[in-house]
């Protein structure tokens, strides 16, 4: 086999670099990648209403500094309901209405949720990839969270539903803007 490289003009020493090579970008692009099931697991039931629990919900501010947490009142009322136009964070709010919401009413499907916010609009997620606007959307399920992960230039929304009990979810959005990253933990309780 190696005189049919050399038949060729490959030396053993570039072929042996060029799959050591190989092999660590997979190694890379596998740790990296995000890789979600398009089907709702059978056990699953996150369907039907949801309330805001407030006092266990919160933001946190990221970043190179220690995470810490940031009242909701601070951040509505001087960021969200005062708009500064050079502020993503607002543009993002507008997008995506969990981030806003204090109900949330969910259908799920094999292969798509309904997640309809209060206040807010419906939103239909299909699992897969999709183009929704400017953002490009991969949703689907790791293991028993379902994840919706928006992607445009220079910004990244990843939203994690998962139930922590039968009568309890908790939604965490995690949304990085260029080198700046704010997280927001809210938790619904199942309504009548």
């Amino acid at each position: 086999m190696s005189d049919l490289f050399k038949c060729f003009g490959f030396s053993s020493s570039l072929i042996s670099k060029s799959v050591l090579l190989f092999a660590l970008v997979l190694y890379f692009l596998g740790c990296s990648s995000l890789v979600l099931e398009e089907r709702t697991p059978v056990e699953t039931n996150f369907s039907g209403r949801w309330t805001l629990n407030a006092p266990l919900s919160g933001i946190f501010e990221m970043g190179s500094r220690k995470e810490k947490e940031v009242t909701s009142e601070r951040i509505f009322s001087e960021e969200i309901m005062r708009p500064n136009i050079a502020d993503p964070f607002v543009f993002i709010s507008h997008d995506f209405h969990i981030l806003n919401a204090k109900k949330i009413r969910v259908e799920l499907g094999l292969a798509s949720a309904g997640l309809d916010y209060s206040p807010g609009v419906y939103r239909d997620v299909t699992f897969g990839q999709r183009r929704r606007g400017l953002w490009n959307v991969y949703a689907g399920w790791e293991d028993e969270e379902l994840v919706i992960v928006s992607k445009a230039d220079g910004l990244k929304v990843v939203g994690r539903f998962a139930m922590l009990n039968p009568n309890r979810m908790r939604v965490v959005v995690n949304v990085r803007v260029e080198k700046e990253e704010r997280r927001v933990v809210k938790v619904f309780d199942r309504s009548p």
